[in-house]
């Protein structure tokens, strides 16, 4: 028995599917930024603390936290842009086809 929640090839629209995997894009680079103006806020409070301080300690570990999850999120954020323009090419190609 058919499953009818998975759309057949027919059913899917690709221009939808397109304009999600731009969304998709969009959040991964919002999501880099936020790493990076987060690690401006601990480098802040780590210059603004005394040596040696609990809250410099705390400030270190967020820029080595945010450095290292970074890090890991650009190389995630690099895997799906590759992914993510070889399907949008052939989306494309898909609606390209459908419309002639």
């Amino acid at each position: 028995m058919p499953d009818d929640r998975i759309p057949s090839p027919d059913q899917v629209d690709a221009q939808e599917l397109i304009a999600l995997v731009d969304q998709a894009q969009e959040l991964f680079t919002s999501a880099c930024v936020s790493f990076s103006d987060l690690r401006a806020v601990f480098e802040a409070i780590a210059v603004a603390s005394p040596p040696g301080s609990l809250s410099a300690r705390l400030a270190s570990l967020g820029v080595s936290l945010c450095e290292a999850r970074g890090v890991e999120f650009d190389r995630h954020q690099c895997a799906y842009m590759t992914h993510a323009d070889r399907f949008t090419a052939s989306l494309g190609t898909v609606t390209e086809v459908n419309h002639d």
